[in-house]
């Protein structure tokens, strides 16, 4: 991982998508890149949003919740976005900063929300992210698929 010279972090294996911003946020995000939907990501992906948590002074206890957050919407999206295997999608990754806070969406262009029986996962994960972040939205983009949004605090006077 490195910083451009606006500090945020950039990581050139990884390709940037420009995201729909939603009305009320800074210019320029703190963090943005896209990866491949696999299982092996989740953990670069939880990384690399820590470091940016780290970058804006995030405390010990905050980084942690964001972890685990981001480590949930992550594998909701390798585990359900694209379940017809027949294609790796993609997880696209959105950070901004904001006051004392960090806003995080995770989005991907799968099969949206929808019933899933033969499910992999105990059905904790929404709920999980929920009660680690200070908000959580559940969003349908336009385009399809899902995009999580949660808010957290950063524990420090950043």
């Amino acid at each position: 991982m490195r910083c451009d010279g606006r500090g945020r972090a950039i990581d050139s294996r990884r390709h940037v998508q420009t995201l729909t911003r939603p009305t009320g946020r800074s210019a320029q995000p703190a963090f943005e890149a896209s990866y491949p939907a696999r299982p092996s990501e989740v953990a670069e992906i939880r990384g690399a949003v820590a470091d940016v948590a780290r970058a804006y002074g995030a405390d010990e206890r905050a980084r942690a919740k964001i972890k685990l957050g981001v480590s949930e919407a992550a594998s909701n999206a390798v585990l359900h976005a694209y379940r017809d295997g027949l294609q790796v999608g993609e997880i696209h990754m959105l950070v901004d900063h904001l006051k004392s806070s960090l806003c995080v969406s995770v989005l991907d262009r799968g099969v949206g929300m929808s019933p899933r029986i033969d499910s992999p996962g105990a059905g904790l994960g929404l709920s999980l992210m929920a009660t680690v972040s200070e908000s959580c939205e559940i969003k349908s983009p336009a385009g399809g698929g899902t995009e999580v949004v949660m808010r957290f605090d950063l524990g420090c006077d950043a």
